[in-house]
């Protein structure tokens, strides 16, 4: 039995020397922003930008990682959010090098990117990037509309044929601090939790001037897009009489990945709720 138990145990590399595995999307796009991503021997399944991530090997997601494959890969480092606490210490008993990250909002950001530059030996590099993504969000900011300050909902994640369970963007939540700094005003900022479950009588209680719905254009393509805005379309509350504004269905992606895109999901921001902003 015991040599049965043996035979049956992951095979431990000697040697760690193989590259880095992201199991972190915003991580693996922070790295090829660096220079850094033929460092990368392996990703996470919901890892799709920039292309050349597609290329690489899959190892799984947050919920389903492939621990004995990532175990027996060879890498010497991997990349996970700082809550995958299983994994982690089967990776640290490994002698496989650990970074964890948090995603939750732009200071996160910051820190992810000084410790990715740092395990990458890009530290001049991280600082650069660091700039060059406050630098764009803040020329959005300057761009918006002064002294308007609409209420907005964020629509994260729902189910695909209905508009009942709506998952919203809450307090200390990246997209909290990106409607703050498009001159915003996030309607469940108050909420208890980042990411609360609400229905739609719950949102339009709290009378929002502009609703975004994010889809997953991966998952489902553009038709994921065009069912959405049929479904708001049937809701009635567009209507001449309706009580809202607008109603925007946007890339989910492009709006919760932080890292080199930001900058461009506070354009794409700021463009839906005031219009013309550039």
């Amino acid at each position: 039995m015991l040599l049965l138990l043996v035979s049956c145990r992951t095979p431990v590399p000697a040697d760690r020397s193989g590259g880095v595995i992201s199991l972190v999307p915003s991580a693996t796009e922070i790295l090829f922003e660096l220079g850094a991503g033929d460092r990368l021997i392996g990703v996470s399944d919901f890892c799709t930008h920039p292309s050349e991530a597609l290329d690489l090997p899959r190892y799984g997601g947050f919920l389903n990682p492939s621990t004995e494959r990532i175990i027996s890969s060879g890498a010497e480092a991997i990349i996970l959010v700082y809550t995958a606490q299983k994994l982690i210490q089967a990776c640290r008993d490994t002698g496989m090098q650990v970074v964890t990250v948090k995603t939750n909002n732009l200071h996160d950001m910051d820190a992810a990117i000084t410790a990715l530059g740092e395990l990458v030996d890009r530290q001049a590099e991280a600082a650069t990037l660091g700039s060059r993504i406050h630098d764009e969000i803040e020329a959005v900011a300057a761009s918006v509309p002064q002294g308007s300050s609409p209420s907005v909902v964020v629509i994260v994640d729902r189910a695909p044929d209905d508009l009942k369970r709506l998952f919203v963007a809450g307090p200390d939540s990246l997209l909290d601090d990106l409607l703050t700094r498009v001159g915003a005003r996030n309607a469940f900022s108050d909420a208890p939790r980042m990411y609360p479950m609400v229905s739609l009588e719950t949102i339009l209680a709290r009378r929002p001037d502009v609703i975004i719905d994010l889809r997953p254009l991966e998952r489902g393509g553009a038709g994921s897009f065009e069912k959405a805005e049929g479904l708001w379309n049937e809701s009635g509350i567009l209507s001449p009489q309706g009580p809202i504004e607008a109603v925007h269905v946007l890339e989910a992606t492009d709006l919760t990945v932080y890292g080199p895109r930001l900058g461009q999901a506070c354009r794409t921001l700021a463009r839906a709720i005031h219009g013309g902003t550039r």
